[in-house]
């Protein structure tokens, strides 16, 4: 009798036991909330998962309507997916919410580089050539006005979830976009007063470029008269031979007679075109004095340019 009251006593407990651990295996965990969806994107995100880092971002944002990380993660991601418009709705409505300098930051940053991949993007513009271009200078324009934002704000600047992105990467994007774009003398401004001081001293020491100044005839327009622009084609000579410019910078322009100075409107980079603009009007067989860089190989002066910004916009 004893043994057979052991044995229920084993088996009562046996069944107490299992049915504890059977009832705490269901104990109803908390749900996740909006703050760990978003902690699981950007672990995606840093990852290269953006496909996946987007549903936690939209879920972490459905938890919480307001929380502004999860619309940083949205326009980031959005930007990986090459889903431009969805990034730059999201990144412009967080900027309506935020009042934090570092969020801005982050926007601004995001909207940068937005920008930048739209404008080199080929799937994204449709049009004939001139459309697409305009169309990708104004994105380029666009990207480098919000670098212009984020370094104002943050000049020390760098992506908590991509250290890719600092601001040394950021003024090579303002060089790269200017680059795209075919301003190569603001590309080359940029990198010389931010990425390579000694860009156009080395330049010159290999007599890439070379500082000339030639007096050239004024050809005028019909509206000279009313507007005071004239143009200048600069030609020098070269063992008695015409050699044409190559514009890199236009310095300085003078009469020659009266050593007046007269305004650049605008020059032809890697042409010899000049237009200017002064008081008194240029008149027929007016001098001009030319001070300028002049590329003696065009070619180099880009390759070493666009070199330069490639080594500063790859990842290491």
């Amino acid at each position: 009798m004893a043994r057979l009251t052991s044995f229920a006593l084993i088996i009562t407990l046996f069944l107490v036991i299992g049915g504890c651990d059977h009832q705490g295996a269901n104990i109803p965990t908390s749900p996740p909330t909006a703050n760990s969806y978003l902690g699981d994107g950007w672990t995606l995100y840093e990852s290269g998962n953006y496909a996946a880092a987007l549903t936690e971002f939209n879920a972490s944002k459905a938890r919480d309507a307001i929380k502004e990380d999860a619309y940083n993660g949205l326009g980031w991601t959005y930007t990986k997916l090459t889903q431009y418009d969805n990034a730059i709705s999201n990144f412009l409505l967080l900027l309506s919410l935020t009042s934090s300098d570092d969020m801005r930051a982050n926007v601004y940053a995001g909207l940068a580089m937005t920008y930048s991949a739209m404008q080199v993007d080929p799937n994204y513009y449709a049009g004939t050539d001139d459309a697409t271009f305009d169309q990708r200078t104004a994105a380029g324009l666009k990207a480098i006005e919000y670098i212009d934002m984020v370094l104002a704000l943050k000049p020390d600047f760098e992506f908590t979830h991509d250290t890719y992105i600092t601001a040394q990467k950021l003024n090579a994007t303002v060089a790269q976009c200017y680059f795209r774009m075919k301003r190569f003398l603001d590309a080359a401004m940029v990198v010389t007063n931010t990425l390579y001081p000694d860009f156009f001293n080395n330049l010159s020491s290999q007599q890439v470029i070379v500082v000339r100044s030639d007096t050239v005839a004024v050809s005028l327009t019909p509206t000279t008269g009313m507007t005071g622009q004239a143009n200048l084609d600069v030609v020098y000579s070269v063992n008695d031979a015409p050699v044409s410019a190559r514009l890199v910078d236009v310095i300085d322009v003078r009469h020659s007679e009266t050593n007046v100075s007269y305004k650049v409107v605008e020059f032809v980079e890697g042409g010899k075109s000049v237009k200017i603009l002064g008081n008194p009007i240029p008149m027929e067989k007016d001098m001009f004095v030319v001070q300028y860089q002049n590329a003696t190989d065009y070619g180099k002066f880009l390759s070493v340019l666009m070199n330069v910004i490639d080594e500063n916009t790859k990842r290491d």
